[in-house]
């Protein structure tokens, strides 16, 4: 048994995303417009987001092993 300064939490299959006042309209219109031109949930956008930004950070690490 490892010790963590972080408790782990049991994984759950939703999340929450807060936008500060001053995001709101700027994330909403991003979010809609995408949305609407690849046909897909707001989930669906949230995980190909997250995806594509995990590969480019393997990448960067990859190059800066390199």
């Amino acid at each position: 048994m490892t010790l963590s300064s972080k408790p782990q939490r049991p994984l759950t299959n939703q999340r929450h995303v807060t936008y500060k006042k001053r995001e709101v309209e700027k994330f909403h219109k991003m979010e809609e417009t995408l949305m609407e031109e690849l046909c897909v949930t707001y989930s669906d956008l949230m995980k190909m987001g997250v995806s594509k930004l995990y590969e480019e950070y393997k990448i960067s690490k990859i190059g800066s092993v390199l």
